[in-house]
């Protein structure tokens, strides 16, 4: 019988890319996200240009991004990653504070990227981290998703 290989199956944890220019809100991510049952494995970085070397190191599920960076902004660095095929399909949320008209004065988002307000809505994000959980057959632990 074939065996199958470590790359084909199903990975532990979700992995999560949290892209954020501000130092306070990524210890808000980080602390939420831990409690989260889903218990995913969460990377950082703090603009478009680290996040794209992030990504590529080690490919995650989903990633939640600021819009508005220094260096590379998430507008950018989405519109990038969305023209590649082998990251197409990957999980993107854009977490912003700028109201839907500023968001399309700058481009838009390709089809498919939620934009969630700030405050972050972490229920919301939970719901579709589960979603993506679910879809990659990663474990979600006893509760799935731990109340935020």
């Amino acid at each position: 019988p074939a065996v199958p290989d470590a790359e084909a199956a199903a990975p532990a944890r979700l992995r999560i890319l949290v892209v954020e220019d501000d130092p306070a809100l990524l210890v808000l991510y980080r602390s939420v996200l831990r409690r989260w049952a889903l218990a995913p494995e969460l990377r950082t970085a703090r603009d478009g240009f680290e996040a794209l070397v992030e990504v590529g190191r080690n490919r995650p599920h989903q990633m939640i991004t600021d819009l508005m960076m220094p260096h590379m902004d998430g507008f950018e660095m989405v519109r990038r990653l969305r023209a590649l095929p082998e990251f197409a399909e990957m999980g993107i949320v854009a977490a912003s504070g700028l109201p839907a008209p500023a968001i399309e004065e700058r481009g838009g988002l390709p089809a498919g990227v939620p934009v969630l307000p700030q405050p972050v809505p972490f229920k919301q994000l939970a719901a579709i981290a589960g979603t993506l959980a679910t879809a990659y057959g990663v474990a979600q632990g006893a509760g799935a998703l731990a109340p935020v």
